[in-house]
């Protein structure tokens, strides 16, 4: 228990040469609590995460990239799970997780609704498009395609071809 007036700084946390390395603080104004990081020499680096007193909105300062699985403004070793079970409804309302940047999955994915895919990149071959697959697809019900389509190998039918018309059918063998 700690009732600390008149100061930002709760708890300083110091080095083997008494040089301030971490502080835990309450900003005077808002109340809000921080943990603040500083250099070896002891001058201030970043507040790395503050906790908002009035919403408890947790923000993590520290604008660090990923650039590996292990390099990153914050990396957990076990898992993460998010319990809100808000629908997204676009690419910057994402409901229980909204993510600004690009993202790279390492192992398998599961998605239990709906996917969207907004992007617009036309398809000019088989490794430019919106969506590119490295392997196979499988379909399990239909399948709807608006524009032109174009199969560079064979295409094989396990049950009877239905041309509806509206396009030239040259040879089917």
């Amino acid at each position: 228990y700690t009732n600390y007036y008149g100061s930002n700084s709760i708890l300083k946390f110091l080095d083997e040469n008494t040089n301030i390395r971490f502080s835990l603080d309450r900003d005077l104004t808002s109340s809000n609590f921080s943990l603040s990081r500083y250099d070896v020499s002891g001058t201030f680096v970043e507040r790395t995460f503050d906790v908002d007193n009035s919403t408890g909105y947790v923000l993590f300062a520290n604008n660090q990239s990923s650039s590996s699985r292990t390099s990153a403004s914050m990396v957990l070793t076990g898992g993460l799970s998010i319990v809100c079970d808000t629908e997204a409804t676009s690419v910057t309302n994402g409901g229980a997780l909204t993510i600004g940047g690009g993202l790279g999955v390492a192992k398998n994915v599961w998605v239990g609704g709906d996917v969207m895919i907004t992007s617009t990149t036309q398809s000019t071959n088989s490794t430019s498009a919106s969506f590119v697959l490295g392997g196979g697809a499988s379909v399990a019900k239909d399948m709807y395609v608006y524009g032109s389509t174009t199969v560079d190998q064979k295409l094989t039918t396990n049950d009877t071809f239905n041309y509806n018309g509206g396009g030239k059918l040259d040879i089917i063998t």
